[in-house]
């Protein structure tokens, strides 16, 4: 760090080199942001939008291929309002720490039901759900496969650990309410 002329006394030297010291100490903005309940949202959303729905993407392009621009803005405003309805869900989060868990909880369940949308071609709906609770242990030794173990380890276990893992920083009540009233409003 630059030092002050030395005509001026040493403490009064050391006074006006301790904001440019701490400016320098500082995290840069990218952390920080890096840090936001908010943008920790919108990145999860855009995980679970774009990886765990394959058979979705894949299903809605063969629907509508994107052969002009109004196909594209179609298949783009899908992404964008899937990725808003997700981030919304998240934002009703209290705090950071309820947000964190619940992101990893949402990662493990998300890989287990890609794995059986584009294993077996299935529909996740109250009728199969019921289904799941209703299996008994033979069935279920069937399903257990390898592949299952890999979707849930890459797409379940380690998004999970990283999410919960996440530092984030616990803004004002105000703050938050305002952030996210703001984003519902946009959204």
């Amino acid at each position: 760090p630059t030092r002050l002329p030395l005509s001026l006394p040493r403490k009064d030297q050391q006074q006006l080199n301790r904001p440019i010291e701490r400016a320098m100490l500082a995290k840069p903005a990218c952390r920080q942001a890096s840090r936001s309940p908010f943008l920790f949202a919108i990145v999860v959303s855009l995980a679970l939008v774009t990886f765990y729905n394959w058979r979705f993407w894949s299903e809605t392009i063969q629907a509508v291929p994107p052969a002009s621009i109004e196909d594209v803005s179609f298949l783009l405003s899908i992404f964008v309002i899937l990725i808003l309805a997700h981030s919304a869900i998240l934002l009703l989060m209290p705090n950071p720490q309820t947000l964190r868990i619940v992101t990893a909880i949402v990662f493990v369940l998300a890989a287990a039901t890609a794995f059986f949308i584009d294993s077996y071609n299935v529909v996740i709906d109250k009728d199969m759900i019921r289904n799941l609770i209703e299996t008994d242990s033979q069935e279920v030794g069937a399903f257990i496969v390898p592949r299952l173990g890999v979707y849930l380890l890459l797409l379940g276990v380690v998004p999970a650990i990283i999410a919960f893992r996440t530092k984030l920083v616990s803004p004002s009540v105000r703050w938050r309410l305002t952030q996210r009233l703001g984003f519902f409003t946009i959204g």
